[in-house]
């Protein structure tokens, strides 16, 4: 079993979000996980019309 698909089992992570890396500080006792949203485009909350997949927002940690 691969680290990804481990963690994605772990946190619950489904379709069409997925595990695109871990990454594992054992020094500083911390692991960083990045998730992707996998679709090609998404649907608007309010009015459910498909919309193109892009997102420029900093990575959180």
């Amino acid at each position: 079993m691969e680290i990804e698909e481990h963690y994605s089992q772990l946190l619950g992570v489904n379709s069409p979000w997925d595990i695109h890396s871990v990454d594992l500080n054992m020094t500083e006792q911390r692991v960083d996980i990045a998730i992707e949203y996998t679709d090609i485009e998404g649907l608007y909350p309010e009015c459910a019309a498909l919309c193109p997949k892009h997102d420029d927002r900093k990575a959180r940690t």
